[in-house]
């Protein structure tokens, strides 16, 4: 889990690894199945922020791929490489 202060604190790019895999880990997360956290923007590539809804701060995967930033907080560390 990623605390508010770390994100807020964290430049990218950065590395992150799962937390959880649907409940199914046990321990501490594997640092080689790493990802790497190459940008952010204030709303999803959707669209589906904006407008009638709160704005959605997405984080961007290398390689393509993204998570909302309350997402990424919620299910992965931020790891040292």
């Amino acid at each position: 889990m990623i605390s508010e202060d770390e994100i807020l604190n964290t430049e990218a790019p950065f590395f992150v690894v799962g937390d959880c895999s649907r409940g199914k880990r046990k321990g501490q997360p594997k640092k080689e199945k790493q990802s790497k956290i190459v940008g952010f923007s204030i709303n999803d590539p959707l669209g589906v922020g904006g407008d009638f809804f709160p704005e959605n701060p997405t984080a961007y995967f290398e390689n393509g791929g993204w998570l909302l930033v309350s997402d990424l907080m919620r299910y992965y560390s931020i790891v040292e490489v």
